[in-house]
């Protein structure tokens, strides 16, 4: 199984996100993307450590987009500022990769400080090229109103339009009314009617099914 990883945001915890996705990728064959937020320092560390197909680096913008309209922020805790910069990341991840040739069964839209508790690979599931994985949530409403955002696994056209959200962003929030949060806005830019399912690593976790951030350097409990 051939797979694209395509990171965004801040390069946090990379080489433990790393090994807590070994068990995931076993046996695959892996390409990486990206942009992130960083210095030539942070450049040359991130591509000496994944040989990228290519990344961008550089550092922190201070201003996007305004927007046409007051937003929806009835769905976050975070700012405005710390919501929308990832989705600018994301949109100059989507130019590097639209114009890609080479071919994958999956791409893999994550971040670096993502991790999983698991004793299978990918290769060990039967997975269908025309549905979109996503990581475990516990909630009724998830995959139906909205989606998990962490780990996203899918064909090319589903990450090209969930990268270019930043795009459409006063589409998305203003004549859409769609609320100023990740997971409303990603559910949002998928195909319509899209199948899909989520990956669980471990049943017996009702939450998020053995999916965890990395934080001080582990698989955070929360």
């Amino acid at each position: 199984m051939k797979l694209a990883i395509c990171y965004y945001g801040q390069p946090r915890f990379y080489e433990e996100g790393f090994k807590y996705t070994q068990s995931l990728y076993k046996g695959c064959s892996l390409d990486y993307y990206g942009h992130f937020w960083g210095d030539d320092e942070d450049k040359n560390k991130l591509e000496s450590f994944y040989n990228p197909k290519k990344f961008i680096i550089e550092k922190q913008v201070e201003k996007f987009k305004d927007l046409k309209c007051e937003p929806d922020l009835s769905r976050i805790t975070k700012s405005v500022f710390v919501t929308i910069s990832p989705l600018y990341s994301m949109q100059k991840l989507h130019e590097v990769i639209k114009n890609t040739e080479e071919e994958y069964d999956f791409w893999v839209l994550t971040r670096t400080d993502v991790g999983i508790d698991c004793d299978f690979s990918l290769i060990d599931l039967e997975l269908d090229k025309d549905k979109i994985y996503t990581t475990y949530v516990r909630g009724n409403e998830w995959m139906v109103k909205y989606m998990s955002v962490n780990f996203i696994m899918c064909d090319k056209k589903s990450i090209l339009d969930l990268t270019n959200i930043y795009e459409n962003l006063n589409y998305y929030i203003c004549e859409k009314n769609v609320p100023l949060c990740h997971h409303h806005l990603f559910f949002n830019s998928i195909k319509d009617n899209a199948k899909m399912e989520a990956i669980v690593a471990d049943p017996g976790d009702d939450y998020t099914g053995g999916w965890r951030f990395i934080r001080n350097g582990k698989l955070s409990k929360e």
